[in-house]
């Protein structure tokens, strides 16, 4: 299953879906039996998704490099919050680690979350040495993360979203988790077309546009983003066009 459809959020659309299904039997068996499938495929997307991370886990920094210039990623980020006092930072689908080692010097106390054990595994190896004793990783989910309202003055998503049924409700999930001022950093691909990552690593969407980001942004509570674009280095399918990847700054603009 390459594709899911879910009700929009506003406008329009979700006008026209409310119409049509208020013309729909929802008690019907037809429903039911669709239902019912919808939760195993979703049951099985999940399944291989995990199962791609728990065996690709060794590896992860590695594979993610084939498409993301981490350095100049890096940098970006760590300009994004020049001059911020950061007492608390969440980094959600925190993987191996990697972005809790780059922030460790710049914040009191950081906390990753993911749902791979194998993944926790080895950043709570990468980050046990000298110099890391601010950072701790758990078991966590990017739809609820668990760690409380408006407790963190930074949260990242880096390359997360892509993954997700629904990014929209992740985006939302990590705006409550921030205080009054506090920045949401996205990092993720611009739209693209290369289905091998769809097809080969899971990625559930090939990319976000920026106008769409700021639409759930602005859903979540926060500021339009700000939006730095960095082209990737090229792959070989992407040959011809080299993927770019974006990285969106959306400060908290209310009491949550």
């Amino acid at each position: 299953t390459s594709a899911f459809f879910r009700r929009p959020r506003s406008g329009p659309a979700r006008g026209l879906f409310d119409t049509v299904i208020s013309l729909v039997d929802l008690e019907s068996d037809i429903i039911a039996e669709d239902t019912t499938r919808l939760g195993l495929v979703r049951a099985a997307c999940a399944d291989e998704a995990n199962a791609y991370f728990e065996a690709i886990a060794p590896e992860w920094d590695q594979v993610r490099a084939l498409h993301v210039q981490d350095s100049l990623i890096e940098q970006a980020m760590l300009q994004a919050v020049d001059g911020m006092v950061i007492n608390d930072m969440l980094d959600i689908g925190t993987g191996t680690g990697r972005i809790l080692e780059v922030f460790a010097k710049r914040i009191q106390r950081g906390l990753g979350i993911d749902i791979s054990r194998q993944m926790l595994s080895i950043a709570r190896n990468r980050l046990e040495g000298p110099g890391w004793e601010n950072c701790a990783v758990r078991i966590g989910d990017a739809y609820a993360p668990g760690v409380g309202s408006a407790a963190f003055d930074v949260t990242v998503l880096h390359q997360v979203l892509h993954f997700l049924d629904d990014p929209a409700a992740a985006v939302e999930a990590a705006a409550k988790t921030l205080r009054p001022g506090g920045k949401l950093l996205v990092v993720d691909f611009s739209p693209h077309t290369v289905e091998t990552l769809r097809t080969e690593h899971h990625h559930h969407r090939l990319g976000f546009a920026d106008a769409e980001m700021a639409t759930w942004c602005r859903s979540a509570g926060l500021a339009d983003p700000d939006i730095t674009h960095l082209v990737a280095r090229t792959t070989p399918d992407t040959a011809e066009r080299p993927l770019t990847i974006t990285l969106w700054v959306a400060a908290r603009k209310d009491a949550p």
